[in-house]
C-alpha cells in the first residue's frame, strides 16, 4: 500500500524544484501534526473529516480505501463517514491507521533541496537580521499557500473553529514545539514580519478566516531566481537617501545626544532587535531631516533607516 504512494528521489526534487521542497515542508507539517493528535479527540474528527474531503481520491489512487467503510444513498452518491461541522462522532482504529500510514509515507523520500524562495530568504536575513526562526517562519507560510490547494483546504479548515491553532502547526511542523510562543510572536498580526511589510492577513481567504500571506510584490521578489537583496530592501524600507551633512561638520552643538542614538541603534542592530524609534522635535526649517540623515550615514549600512514627517 505505502509502495504505490508517491516517493520523490533527489533527482526528482532537482528537476521539480519549487514545488519539491514546499510538498514537504507541508506535508511534514500535516505527519507531524496527525502524529501527535490522540485518536479520540475533537481534532482527530476533524483531521478524518479532512482527509475524506481533500485526499480521499488520492488514497484510493495510492490503493487505500478511505473511510474504510463507504455508504451510498438511493441516487448512489457517496455519504459522508465524517460530514464537516459534525464531532459527535469518533474515527475508527481502521481509518485513523490509514490516515497516519498515508501522513508517513508522504515524508518518507529525502529531504529535497531548498527552493528558490527559501534561498532567498536566507539572503535578505543578513540585511534585515531575521533570526532563524523568522526564517523557517516565513518560508513555511510560503509553503502553505504553494502547494497543491488540497493541502492549503486541509490546514485552514482545521483553523475556523480554532485559529490560534495555526502557531501549533507551525511550530510542529518545524519540529520545534518549545519555541510555540515565539513563533506565535512572530507570525502574529503584530508581529515582527507583520510590522516589517513581509506578511499580510487575508481575511478573504476561506470564508473569512485570516490568513497569513507574503505580500505579493515581497513574494515576487523572492521567487527571482537573479535576486536582488538591494531592491528587496528598498521595497521594504525605501529608496536609501544620501547623506550632504555629517554630525561632526554640521551638528556639533548636538553631537552628544546624536552620538548616544547612533550606539543604540548600533546595540540593537547587533542584537537583533526588531526595531527603534527616535522623535526628533523642533519647527519646520530647522533640520530634523538632515540631522536623520546624518545619524543613519554615522549609524552604518547594517541599520536599516526610514523616517518619516508630521
Amino acid at each position: 500500500m505505502v509502495s504505490k504512494l508517491r516517493e520523490k528521489s533527489a533527482v526528482q526534487a532537482i528537476l521539480e524544484e519549487d514545488d519539491s521542497y514546499s510538498e514537504w515542508l507541508v506535508n511534514r507539517l500535516v505527519n507531524n501534526v496527525v502524529k501527535s493528535v490522540p485518536r479520540n479527540s475533537k481534532l482527530a474528527y476533524e483531521i478524518a473529516s479532512g482527509f475524506e474531503n481533500n485526499f480521499r481520491d488520492i488514497m484510493e489512487l495510492a490503493g487505500m480505501e478511505f473511510p474504510a467503510t463507504q455508504k451510498k444513498d438511493a441516487k448512489d452518491n457517496y455519504v459522508s463517514q465524517y460530514p464537516t461541522g459534525s464531532s459527535r462522532g469518533k474515527v475508527s482504529q481502521k481509518d485513523w491507521d490509514s490516515i497516519i500510514t498515508f501522513a508517513e509515507a508522504q515524508v518518507k523520500f529525502d529531504n529535497p533541496p531548498k527552493n528558490t524562495f527559501a534561498k532567498n530568504v536566507e539572503k535578505l536575513a543578513t540585511r534585515l537580521n531575521l533570526s532563524d526562526l523568522e526564517v523557517e517562519c516565513l518560508v513555511y507560510i510560503h509553503s502553505i499557500s504553494a502547494v497543491d490547494p488540497s493541502f492549503f483546504n486541509f490546514i485552514t479548515d482545521l483553523l475556523k473553529s480554532s485559529p490560534e491553532r495555526f502557531f501549533a502547526f507551525i511550530a510542529l511542523g518545524l519540529g520545534r514545539d518549545s519555541d510555540y510562543k515565539e513563533i506565535a510572536k512572530i507570525i502574529s498580526p503584530s508581529g515582527k514580519l507583520t510590522e516589517y511589510g513581509l506578511l499580510d492577513y487575508d481575511e478573504g481567504v476561506n470564508n473569512g478566516f485570516a490568513f497569513p500571506i507574503i505580500d505579493p510584490r515581497i513574494k515576487e521578489l523572492l521567487l527571482e531566481s537573479e535576486f536582488d537583496e538591494t531592491r528587496l530592501v528598498e521595497e521594504i524600507v525605501g529608496t536609501p537617501v544620501k547623506a550632504t551633512l555629517t554630525i561632526e561638520k554640521n551638528f556639533q552643538h548636538l553631537d552628544a545626544q546624536a552620538r548616544k542614538i547612533v550606539k543604540v541603534m548600533k546595540k540593537a542592530a547587533a542584537e537583533g532587535i526588531k526595531g527603534v524609534n527616535v522623535v526628533l522635535y523642533g519647527p519646520a526649517g530647522s533640520g530634523k531631516t538632515e540631522l536623520a540623515k546624518a545619524i543613519c550615514k554615522a549609524a552604518g549600512p547594517k541599520c536599516l533607516c526610514n523616517w518619516r514627517g508630521y
